[in-house]
């Protein structure tokens, strides 16, 4: 089977490591043509000289190798400037989607681009009625799309890479004899990712419990400015670490040594990985009852829902956990479990793999 995919590849972020995790699946089974989008994107989807150069490049592409191809893979862009990339694809490719499979990442393209452009949103209405299928990470995200075209919708939640998990007896290991209780902060340093929140709510704990916690945040900040102010917010404190952007490997141990992943969303998630990965890692996890992150995480099973995403109830939140460190590791425990039944990096691949074919 010749296979045609289209997705970003070598930028960062959950959505470029799930794409590089399932092109080299493929490769090693099928024909694949492969382009990258990670060059013709970036985090405002803004216009730039640069960008439309990259982007008429990707159209030559699309349009020299769409021919003699049995199936094609596209991950639907959700800014304004990626969307327009993906019509005039969908245009280039017409006589080709009903061999076309869709895979939207994000949870974002419904309100911050259909609710606001009302043509853009019939016009992608009218090339999804066209594709072969449409995947999707949970079921909250059915919403975006007209009823009529709930079928094609395929649901296949994210996974954990297997380098994450954690085994039962070194889990076991991290809850006994703690020093101090770890807690991460792992993603973009997006203010509306959270961190900001989270470091307020930590500054104004109980003394008592905050002398017994270590914090650790890691992410890429985009504005230089930000970064240089949450330093200085940060630097008079022992029990707190930026580590900035970390390799797989850093990323390992921070998940394995932590015992609280906290990530306090107002931003429109698709289906955090960072979550599973905690999961994986047998972590308690502290969130947002966002769309996306609903469709994996439970109250009081996986950890806690922040009901009002503020520091001061993100605070009460964590010294409820700290109160009550017993349930912490039994929850956390009970993560690992979870993430092995249901967001194994191979089931992931041969679900992916079964709706292409």
């Amino acid at each position: 089977m010749k296979i045609l995919y289209i997705a970003p590849i070598n930028s960062v972020g959950g959505h470029a490591l799930v794409s590089r995790t399932l092109l080299q699946f493929l490769k090693r089974k099928y024909d694949l043509f492969t382009i990258d989008l990670s060059f013709s994107s970036n985090h405002d989807g803004s216009l730039n000289y640069k960008r439309i150069i990259e982007v008429i490049k990707i159209f030559f592409k699309v349009f020299i190798l769409k021919n003699n191809i049995d199936s094609i893979y596209i991950t639907i862009s959700q800014s304004l400037f990626g969307n327009l990339k993906d019509i005039l694809i969908f245009i280039i490719l017409l006589k080709r989607l009903n061999r076309t499979t869709l895979h939207l990442h994000g949870g974002s393209i419904g309100v911050n681009l259909f609710a606001r452009y009302k043509l853009i949103k019939l016009i992608n209405f009218f090339f999804y009625k066209k594709v072969k299928n449409i995947i999707i990470s949970g079921n909250s995200h059915l919403n975006i799309f007209p009823k009529n075209i709930h079928y094609k919708c395929k649901v296949i939640p994210n996974f954990a890479s297997d380098y994450i998990f954690l085994n039962k007896k070194k889990i076991k290991d991290k809850f006994k004899n703690i020093k101090e209780i770890r807690i991460l902060f792992l993603g973009n340093m997006f203010q509306k990712k959270g961190y900001l929140k989270l470091l307020d709510a930590f500054l104004i704990m109980n003394h008592h419990l905050k002398s017994s916690v270590c914090i650790d945040f890691a992410g890429k900040f985009y504005q230089e400015d930000l970064r240089i102010d949450f330093l200085q917010k940060i630097e008079n404190y022992k029990n707190i670490n930026y580590l900035g952007e970390v390799t797989d490997s850093d990323k390992i141990n921070l998940f394995h040594r932590a015992h609280i992943f906290c990530l306090p969303s107002d931003f429109l998630e698709g289906q955090p990985i960072a979550i599973i990965e905690a999961y994986a890692s047998g972590c308690f996890v502290l969130t947002t009852n966002k769309p996306g992150i609903s469709d994996i995480f439970e109250d009081k099973i996986n950890g806690f829902f922040i009901r009002k995403n503020h520091p001061k109830f993100i605070a009460e939140k964590l010294e409820q956990i700290l109160d009550n460190f017993d349930l912490c590791e039994l929850i956390a425990k009970n993560n690992r479990i979870l993430s092995e039944n249901k967001f194994k990096e191979i089931n992931y691949l041969y679900s992916i793999e079964k709706v292409l074919k």
